[in-house]
């Protein structure tokens, strides 16, 4: 009787299990799939990351540059008299004897930090390469961005001796990991992303984003946890994501959303979210022992009180930077600019530099003891500038424009202002570079419109 009951309701049966399977498989399909990883078995942590360190302290421990540099070499990536423009699309990266940067086709190239020449490249098929990136193990991690056939985005490995891809993350296809970045720390992959108003490259409005967390262990490639969040913000694009800055530190990740101006706070062992801080930041300002350190000021995270903040008559800030006991910045307005040095704990002036009139606010990094940053003035122009972190003294000030010998035809060629507004709003004062300088291998890298070059 049993047989005869199997027997009549085998398509109700075969109905549940269909539809059994099918709930199972939307649920892998709903979380990232690590399909690539040669990783595992090793302790690996990020080596080569963004300001410094997960900190984001400014800080690298590389030898200086004390004297006056000059060009080593210079890698072209257009040719402006076949108008093949091709511009370094994101900020470049230099680790070991390498150097990698991205071009605006979404080429990935990695060059010889010595030499400057290629040594190798990916660019993959229906995908575009992404920021941001960091380097563990030898390994280059970066992102790629989907296409309306592929819509999923995907967290890539390559070995940086010849671009061999050993690991791959795929993301669901409604989720976008952005600026905010991807950490590294003891064998574990944290990243946060958005859930989108969008299924299947189809971008749909009346979902409420979600803010996702996670972390995966490397090892066995699970996910030791995952957190869900709905985000309701205003004037949120579904095609985008609203996280710009990440951080480690004390344990405690820190994950930026720009749109709801949210610095939001979570335990790295189990994903539970600590609190959420209003703040309004436009750059990932350094967060030690539970301190925020702002342009001015220092913020205690968990009391939500300030510590201590200084008045200052100054319309431009960059970003600080943290090295052993003491914070550094610069400040200007459209007269004069000083470059300060305070204890991190009392703030109390260390020193106090003069500079030029201007300075970039998002170009402040220290190398062991010397710092480097932009000043701008009318009659000198822009400078990139050294100082010792000791005394404040001036080491030397070197013309970026010197690294472009035919910068005049270029700028005719491309049309002025290449970037306009750029006066104005001061967030680059050097109209020619599209990114930030970068520091590594004791040498400086700048972006020019046409490709990178190496100051040495």
């Amino acid at each position: 009787m049993f047989t005869r009951a199997i027997r009549k309701n085998k398509g109700l049966i075969l109905f549940l299990l269909i539809l059994f399977i099918s709930l199972v498989l939307y649920s892998v399909l709903r979380v990232p799939v690590v399909r690539v990883n040669e990783l595992k078995n090793k302790i690996i942590n990020g080596e080569s990351v963004d300001r410094g360190n997960y900190e984001r302290t400014g800080y690298y421990n590389l030898n200086p540059i004390l004297s006056e540099p000059k060009l080593e070499w210079s890698f072209k990536i257009s040719n402006f008299l076949t108008r093949n423009f091709q511009f370094p699309s994101y900020s470049h990266i230099a680790y070991k004897n390498y150097v990698f940067l991205i071009d605006s086709h979404g080429i990935l190239h990695a060059l010889n930090a010595d030499s400057g020449e290629e040594i190798w490249k990916i660019e993959e098929e229906d995908f575009t390469f992404s920021e941001p990136w960091l380097i563990a193990d030898d390994v280059l991690f970066y992102t790629v961005k989907g296409s309306f056939l592929y819509p999923n985005e995907a967290i890539l490995g390559a070995d940086i001796n010849d671009g061999r891809e050993v690991f791959r993350c795929d993301l669901p296809n409604n989720e976008v990991i952005d600026k905010s970045g991807f950490i590294i720390k003891d064998n574990i992959l944290y990243f946060a992303v958005m859930k989108l108003g969008r299924h299947f490259g189809i971008g749909l409005w009346p979902y409420i984003p979600e803010e996702r967390f996670y972390a995966i262990d490397l090892s066995n490639n699970k996910i030791i946890w995952r957190v869900k969040e709905k985000c309701n913000v205003e004037n949120y694009n579904p095609n985008s994501s609203v996280f710009t800055f990440s951080w480690y530190s004390g344990n405690t990740l820190f994950y930026y959303n720009h749109i709801s101006r949210t610095l939001i706070s979570i335990d790295a062992n189990t994903g539970k979210i600590k609190r959420r801080t209003g703040l309004t930041l436009v750059d990932a300002v350094p967060i030690v022992d539970g301190k925020l350190f702002l342009k001015d000021s220092v913020y205690d995270l968990e009391t939500g009180e300030t510590i201590w903040s200084i008045n200052l008559n100054y319309k431009y800030f960059t970003t600080p930077a943290i090295k052993g006991g003491a914070v550094y910045f610069a400040a200007s307005n459209d007269k004069e600019g000083n470059v300060f040095a305070l204890d991190i704990d009392s703030h109390e002036e260390k020193w106090e530099t003069k500079i030029g009139k201007i300075v970039s606010p998002n170009f402040f990094l220290i190398a062991n003891s010397a710092i480097y940053l932009y000043e701008y003035d009318e009659i000198k122009e822009t400078q990139l500038v050294c100082l010792d972190t000791n005394s404040g003294k001036i080491l030397w000030k070197y013309d970026p424009l010197k690294a472009i010998p035919d910068f005049d035809k270029i700028r005719t060629m491309v049309g002025e202002p290449i970037y306009s507004g750029w006066k104005e709003s001061f967030t680059n004062p050097v109209p020619e570079f599209d990114q930030i300088p970068s520091i590594g291998n004791g040498t400086i890298y700048i972006s020019g419109v046409d490709g990178l070059y190496e100051i040495h």
